[in-house]
């Protein structure tokens, strides 16, 4: 994991390396050890959780809460 996770950085030094390690029985704890080890920004335990990340990496839930207190501000002042 930790050479696929260099050579990735080597290719996309502003990406942000996202480790998926699907096992049931992990701790929280057992995730930040394998992440640490393999050198990666995040870490899931899930398929939905490494979306959770990439979304919250985007930024794209932001600007829509962004958007929609605009939103809510441009309907009080009117």
């Amino acid at each position: 994991m930790r050479y696929s996770v260099r050579r990735l950085r080597r290719k996309l030094p502003k990406a942000i390396i996202i480790l998926g390690c699907w096992v049931t029985d992990i701790t929280p704890t057992a995730l930040e050890v394998l992440r640490d080890n393999a050198k990666a920004d995040l870490v899931a335990a899930s398929l939905g959780e490494a979306v959770k990340l990439c979304i919250e990496a985007t930024g794209v839930e932001d600007q829509r809460q962004a958007a929609s207190k605009q939103e809510t501000l441009a309907a009080a002042v009117a």
